[in-house]
Formats: structure tokens, sequence, C-alpha cells
């Protein structure tokens, strides 16, 4: 993740097998500015936490999520999202 922080103009990621990342991944996601879409296969990983760091990016507007074991409670944390659709 740190090869992207150094890129904030990336629009669209799709990471194919998401297993390995980590909380800290998932908020360097969320501090890219310019990340609109975003789609994530084998999030096995993914919690909560994880989807508060991603709710950061302030202007993404999709996010696909592939195998994260998220109940509704995580999910919350996607209203801080302010453009998620």
């Amino acid at each position: 993740m740190e090869l992207l922080a150094a890129h904030p103009q990336v629009e669209a990621l799709h990471v194919w097998d998401a297993t390995a990342l980590t909380r800290a991944d998932y908020e360097a996601l969320g501090r890219l500015r310019g990340l609109r879409a975003l789609t994530l296969l084998g999030a096995a990983g993914l919690d909560g936490s994880g989807l508060a760091g991603l709710a950061l990016a302030p202007h993404l507007e999709r996010l696909q999520i592939d195998g994260a074991p998220c109940d509704a409670a995580d999910l919350a944390n996607l209203a801080l999202a302010p453009r998620l659709r």
C-alpha cells in the first residue's frame, strides 16, 4: 500500500486477492483522495475497523466486496463515507 500512497490520483483499484490486507492497509486506501471505485475480492480479513478506514476516502462512490465476513454492525461504518452509493 505504500506504493499507492505515492499516487493519490488513483481513481479505481481492483484487488484480486485481499486476504493479506490489514487494517493499516484499509486505512491507507481510505487516504487515497482520488479513489472513486474499489473492488476487494477475497477480503476474508475485512471487518468493521477496516470498513471505517475505507470510509475515510472522500470521493469513494462504489465499493464491491467479496468474501468478507461482515455483519450489519460492521457495515454501519460505511455510513461515514460521504459519497458512497
